[in-house]
């Protein structure tokens, strides 16, 4: 069958009444944190602040991924790699800083509430440092939800340097935050 140029540009221009020609925009999404932990309740309102606006300052997230763990199998010749499972990999989620650093704040305080080094770094119980979930919600560009990725017990993995310059007059700061994760599900509406 011969490659035909205009079937090709019809199925990726597409029409919204036909959704499976339509290509996906990468920009119409939220992230929703569920469920602070109890270590963190404790601070002070200034988290609490940041935790109710963290859904509207989250600039950019990844779509989960997972990777196969294998064990390898040589018969004779190649060796066959046989999957058994698999590892989750870290959310990646970056943040719109505020004025007052709050969302660096939230982070810093969750990352010494884990290390705990005011009690001589006693490790802290699991169910104390995680976060219920972290919900990241996928829309149409007609603002129609399409996709809900849930991530059950959650908790930040490592916050990434965030460049200062004088030479950025008119750039945010972003707070770049991975998170590591018990499990996730997806559910297409």
């Amino acid at each position: 069958m011969a490659f035909n140029v205009n079937k090709f540009r019809n199925a990726i221009k597409g029409t919204h009444t036909n959704s499976a020609n339509v290509t996906s925009s990468s920009n119409y999404f939220e992230v929703q944190f569920i469920g602070i932990p109890n270590a963190i309740k404790k601070q002070n309102s200034l988290f609490t602040n940041a935790y109710n606006n963290m859904r509207f300052r989250c600039s950019n997230a990844q779509l989960p991924s997972k990777t196969s763990t294998v064990t390898q199998l040589q018969l004779s010749g190649n060796t066959l790699n046989i999957p058994y499972s698999a590892t989750n990999q870290p959310l990646s989620l970056e943040f719109i800083e505020t004025p007052d650093l709050h969302i660096r704040t939230f982070f810093e305080t969750w990352f010494n509430v884990i290390e705990n080094a005011e009690n001589k770094y006693r490790s802290r119980y699991y169910d104390d440092i995680v976060m219920d979930k972290v919900i990241l919600v996928v829309y149409s560009s007609c603002g129609k939800q399409v996709a809900k990725y849930e991530f059950n017990e959650v908790f930040p993995q490592s916050m990434s340097m965030s460049s200062l310059s004088w030479d950025d007059k008119n750039s945010v700061l972003k707070i770049p935050v991975e998170m590591q994760y018990y499990n996730w599900t997806s559910s297409n509406i």
